[in-house]
């Protein structure tokens, strides 16, 4: 029962870790799109400083 018991921990630790990894993935992700949509508006803005 012990034994049992210790994988569902596992599991569910190795659920959490993953929930907050694809989290912290998609933030990041989502950071950069937006860094290079200011970028790209700032060049169609003014395309004389590129």
């Amino acid at each position: 029962v012990s034994r049992f018991r210790e994988k569902e921990m596992m599991v569910r630790l190795l659920n959490r870790v993953f929930i907050i990894k694809n989290r912290w993935k998609h933030q990041l992700q989502h950071r950069f799109q937006n860094l290079f949509l200011k970028k790209r508006l700032l060049q169609h803005q003014n395309p004389l400083n590129y």
